[in-house]
């Protein structure tokens, strides 16, 4: 059976565009990688612990936290441009078909047939771990293999981002003292945060990252709209479908 991993940064946006995802995926086994990063979801398809056919990251990497999107991965790499270019004309079949009028309808997985199969949760992240704390011990070969990095001072700001297990899963095993470290906590992450709250530990968030966040869903939410919905920030263009652009830019309709 096709098997298929999908995780997310820390944007607040990226729930519901998982939930979308796995809906649309629900016709093959899809496994819920949750909060990791890009190198992880992308060295899924390779590690034999995960093995994944394709992957799919869920992030806008360094633009800003009100914008989002999906990578996609294959044991051969990135799609290419051709590959990505099939997937939009794909959705935008899927639109003409499926969301008569309105385009908003497709925000809901109502609206997409289900193949039904349920996700199941997998964690990428310790998978990763693993993966990186044994090659950083075979490439140091330190006389204390297990521990290759006492000794060392290993301070990291993770900015919030998806990274912050970095600190607590690879370098302190590794022996390193990661005293100092800041802002590992993934913003709008009950994950992330849980996952610091079991381990006994307290670090700080970016006030400014989780302001800016927190401002945002309050907004959302006075309007009636998700926290996930960042379809109002987008200009009227980017909210229609493929397929509709393509139909008013042959009419000349801005």
């Amino acid at each position: 059976d096709l098997r298929v991993g999908v995780g997310h940064d820390s944007r607040v946006t990226a729930e519901q565009i998982k939930s979308a995802a796995l809906a649309g995926l629900s016709v093959c086994r899809i496994f819920d990688c949750g909060l990791i990063t890009t190198p992880a979801m992308f060295q899924s398809t390779v590690l034999p612990k995960s093995d994944f056919d394709g992957a799919i990251m869920i992030t806008a990497s360094h633009l800003p936290f009100n914008r989002n999107g999906l990578k996609f991965f294959t044991k051969d790499g990135a799609l290419s441009k051709s590959e990505l270019s099939r997937i939009l004309d794909e959705a935008a079949a899927l639109a003409d078909r499926y969301a008569e009028d309105d385009p908003q309808t497709l925000l809901t997985a109502d609206a997409l047939p289900e193949g039904g199969i349920a996700a199941e949760t997998f964690d990428m992240q310790s998978v990763y771990c693993e993966h990186m704390k044994d090659v950083i011990r075979s490439e140091v070969n330190a006389d204390d293999y297990d521990s290759p990095l006492k000794g060392l001072h290993i301070v990291e700001d993770a900015g919030n981002g998806a990274a912050g297990f970095f600190a607590t899963g690879i370098l302190e095993p590794l022996g390193a003292d990661i005293s100092g470290s800041v802002f590992l906590v993934g913003d709008g992450s009950a994950i992330t945060s849980a996952f610091f709250a079991a381990s006994g530990l307290s670090f700080r968030t970016a006030p400014a990252n989780l302001a800016m966040q927190s401002a945002w869903g309050v907004a959302m939410a006075a309007e009636g709209k998700p926290a996930g919905d960042s379809a109002s920030l987008l200009p009227v263009y980017l909210r229609l479908s493929q397929a509709e652009r393509e139909r008013q830019a042959r009419l000349n309709i801005s």
